[in-house]
């Protein structure tokens, strides 16, 4: 990490004694702006009012006392100063920042903690004035504001089965139900959001060295932890100087051992040492093998969030060293990120310098010194405090794809990498929430303990009597992945953690030598097999490298190499693989050594001589022919099977008559050549196609295909007229009984008629009419084969009111009257004026869809009564013309 440094100038300092007695605060904008103890401008909205924190000289600090009556009520002080500022300020509070500490108060007192004290006042003194106040106090060597400390993380959402899935392409190691859905350990790239490999890397690392070991401690200074939760419990810290449910940790808030649960703390808890292998809910990245009796790395929760309220992070950090902890996670920061007091990076130094150590100086924890992990901030700025600190690691946070989430910080002052989540583009972390449930959130505060579990599995497998914080820095920084080419433009630390790397890349034992090893040539191509050795600190190497050359080999660096990654291999699993474009037709003289994550080397393996051959054409082999017919509208494919027999690369190109024809590249090696024959006229058309393998050699073939005639379709026979008596009736014809197409191929049908008298639609072969009103429409029907050959067929409609004996319109008339009945007859028609004069008189043929016209245009305006006589019936009707 860099680290910004602040220069401290006699000016500076002229100007912050100015600042503080004129009790002056400044403006920007319209946002209220206050200069701090090391002089800088912060909003003073993000200052917490009415408290503040000092440091004392050492001879006052030896000599002052505080009175407080029995309720812990302020009553003042043996300096006189102190109690003026008491009467001035209306104090409430004045206790040191860091209280005692018993067996470890000789170091506290040697670091300076002791002469911190926290100082609560009345809320209306400004804040400058009461800078220049508590500087009057005799001994004060030091006041500083108190940002206002918040949680680093988005919204929770609940773990439901219908949720985010991330699948996986291997077995799991461990049978926790939704470990499947924690991508963030391995990613498989399955989902379209996510890239493979955007994850910590832990399954190796879980199989090959290490799951977590009890004596290593993480102390989570955040919200409480659920200390009862189902995958929690079994690895909560217990302490020993307390009891019943007095000993998960202590709570900063309230200032006493009772811890409550909090939905941050315990989901960052989760992430860390959540019970492995329990059958129950979700992984913790250091949380043991609970089937085999290991248990995972103790969780102490150091609780500094209790609903809006928050506690001492400075005190809880130090607390965490003192009682046993060597990491200290802490996904929280300052509101708008604004600096980090000289208070909080003392507790931070005093985690790192004595953390592991007993009150002698003695080393009793896994680790000499402690690390303190922050979560970068989630601002989406080049700046987050306290995390810019020097002595922190510094996190920042990756999506799915390897890319920074969208709100993480970023910058020089950033260390290391982790998978945090991003909901904007893909999933988020899958953790514990209290209650026994579990639940989705995103944030640097979730990246924060993935790699605070990464670092408590390094301790795990390598920590010890004289292991450091230092050496620990520098296994989690010194190993990651790089993600710079993701990620232009944003310094997010040295890359990705990876815990599999961390861990073996500090091995200095070498993997055995390869004691079984044959090889074998075809072509250019030498095949090897061999059995992985054992390595005596990794279980089993990282890689294999297999020498070759023209020449005995007696320079490694003179021979040719290729390496082969085994990490996911145990020793004694046998790998097979080949190294090809060789010279043909050469003897090769074959090597081999095994590596692990450290580059240390085995002893070479004995040495092998094979011989290759030369180079033989690729092979195409037809499945179903090499020809085929098809008719117009249907469509055919020709598969055929290309390989090259000495396992070269195929290229795979068609040429000819294409116009019909298409090449589908089905696998590596099934191809189908796919004709469509509406694409192209009838005749006959070829092809040729050719395989040619990555040295020239050429294998051809030809191909034809046939497009038959295409045939309009025709009619059979017009459908018969449609007669319905009443609206809302309905019929239906089949098709196939109208229209025929001699190659068999499925038509299409059109209609067209007057829907405001009949709804003509055509499904699944049938023609169906549905009355729609009194009326009379021509339907026309019109089939299309798939080349747009079309034939039409037609039909009438006539819906009449079958009550009426006849139907006579339009009425009024203007010209032509027509007279329609249900059924076809010869009826007499006679038409009367009003006098009884009669006008027209004749035989007129009557039928349902051939009505009778009767011409009155001759006749003058007027009522006029119409009678229809047929079959010894007469029937009147009155009509009117215009």
């Amino acid at each position: 990490m860099s680290y910004r440094n602040h220069s401290y100038s006699a000016m500076l300092f002229l100007l912050l004694a100015f600042w503080g007695c004129t009790g002056v605060e400044m403006l920007e904008g319209s946002q209220e702006k206050i200069m701090t103890e090391q002089g800088q401008m912060v909003k003073s909205s993000s200052i917490v009012k009415g408290e503040m924190r000092i440091r004392i000289s050492p001879e006052i600090a030896d000599k002052i006392i505080i009175n407080t009556d029995g309720a812990g009520v302020l009553l003042g002080s043996n300096i006189p100063s102190v109690n003026a500022a008491i009467e001035e300020m209306g104090i409430t509070k004045f206790e040191r920042t860091f209280p005692y500490a018993g067996k470890y108060e000789t170091r506290t007192r040697a670091e300076g903690l002791h002469l911190w004290y926290d100082i609560c006042f009345d809320e209306s003194v400004a804040l400058t004035k009461a800078r220049t106040d508590l500087s009057s106090i005799e001994g004060v060597q030091w006041v500083e504001y108190r940002p206002k400390i918040v949680r680093i993380t988005g919204e929770i959402t609940e773990y439901e089965e219908t949720g985010e899935s991330i699948s996986q392409d291997v077995s799991l190691p461990f049978d926790d139900a939704l470990l499947v859905k924690q991508w963030h350990y391995r990613n498989d790239g399955s989902t379209a959001t996510s890239v493979s490999g955007a994850d910590i890397n832990l399954f190796p690392a879980w199989s090959k060295y290490t799951t977590g070991k009890e004596d290593v401690i993480v102390s989570v200074v955040d919200g409480g932890v659920d200390y009862t939760h189902e995958d929690l419990a079994d690895n909560m810290w217990h302490n020993p100087d307390q009891s019943g449910e007095l000993v998960y940790g202590y709570n900063f808030v309230s200032n006493g051992y009772r811890v409550t649960p909090d939905n941050h703390g315990t989901h960052v808890a989760g992430t860390i040492s959540a019970v492995n292998n329990n059958g129950k809910g979700v992984c913790g990245v250091a949380g043991g093998n609970a089937a085999e009796g290991i248990g995972g790395v103790r969780i102490m929760s150091c609780q500094i969030f209790e609903g809006k309220n928050y506690g001492n992070g400075a005190s809880a950090i130090k607390w965490g060293a003192d009682h046993g902890a060597v990491i200290s996670q802490n996904s929280w920061g300052y509101e708008d990120g604004i600096y980090t007091p000289e208070s909080d990076k003392k507790a931070i130094d005093y985690f790192t310098k004595y953390a592991g150590y007993d009150e002698n100086g003695v080393q009793v924890g896994p680790m000499a010194g402690g690390l303190v992990v922050f979560s970068a901030g989630n601002e989406n700025t080049d700046i987050g405090y306290p995390a810019e600190y020097d002595g922190v690691l510094a996190v920042s946070s990756i999506a799915a794809d390897y890319k920074r989430a969208y709100y993480s910080n970023y910058g020089s002052w950033v260390d290391i990498a982790a998978p945090g989540g991003d909901v904007k583009k893909g999933p988020q972390i899958l953790s514990t929430l209290p209650n026994n449930k579990y639940g989705w959130m995103q944030g640097t505060s979730m990246a924060c303990p993935h790699v605070s579990g990464v670092a408590a599995l390094v301790v795990s497998r390598l920590g010890g009597r004289g292991f450091t914080s230092s050496t620990l820095r520098k296994c989690l920084s010194g190993t990651t992945k790089d993600i710079t080419l993701y990620n232009p433009g944003y310094y997010l630390g040295t890359g990705l953690v990876d815990a599999f790397a961390a861990i073996g890349g500090q091995s200095k034992t070498p993997p055995d030598r390869i004691t079984e090893i044959s090889a074998t040539a075809l072509s250019n191509r030498i095949y090897f097999t061999l059995r992985i050795p054992a390595d005596k600190d990794d279980g089993s190497p990282f890689g294999i490298n297999v020498y070759y050359s023209e020449n005995p080999i007696t320079k490694l660096s003179e021979a040719g190499c290729k390496s082969f990654e085994v990490a996911d291999m145990e020793a004694g699993d046998i790998l097979n693989g080949f190294i090809d474009a060789l010279e043909f037709n050469t003897l090769y003289y074959v090597a081999a050594d095994a590596y692990d994550m450290s580059a240390n080397k085995s002893e070479i393996s004995k040495t092998l001589q094979a011989t290759t051959g030369g180079n033989n054409a690729p092979v195409i082999k037809a499945v179903n022919g090499l020809s085929t017919s098809v008719k117009a509208y249907e469509s055919s494919a020709m598969e055929l099977v290309i390989y090259d027999p000495d396992g070269h690369g195929c290229s795979v190109a068609m040429e000819g008559d294409m116009d019909a024809a298409a090449l589908i590249e089905v696998d590596d090696t099934t191809f189908r050549v796919a004709v469509t024959g509406k694409d192209a006229p009838a005749g006959t058309y070829h092809l040729r196609l050719a395989a040619a393998d990555e040295y020239g050699m050429t294998t051809t073939v030809g191909l034809s295909y046939i497009i038959l005639e295409n045939h309009a379709p025709v009619v059979l026979k017009n459908p018969d007229n449609i007669l319905f008596g009443d609206t809302g009736e309905r019929k239906s014809l089949k098709v196939s009984d109208y229209f025929y197409d001699e190659d068999d191929e499925p038509l299409s049908y059109s209609v067209i008629a007057d829907k405001n008298t009949c709804h003509v639609t055509v499904n699944d072969g049938n023609l169906y009419f549905v009355a729609v009103s009194f009326g009379n429409t021509e339907v026309l029907i019109t089939a299309t084969d798939v080349l747009g050959k079309t034939c039409t067929a037609s039909l009438k409609v006539v819906v009449r009111d079958s009550g009426q004996e006849i139907d006579l319109y339009p009425n009024p008339v203007i010209d032509v009257l027509n007279l329609r009945m249900g059924s076809t007859t010869t009826a007499h028609v006679s038409i009367y004026s009003v006098s009884g004069a009669s006008l027209f008189d004749k035989y007129l043929d009557i039928s349902p869809f051939e009505p009778a016209k009767v011409d009155l245009r001759a006749l003058a305006g007027g009522a006029y009564t119409v009678k229809v006589k047929y079959d010894g019936k007469e029937i009147k009707r009155n009509i009117v013309k215009l």
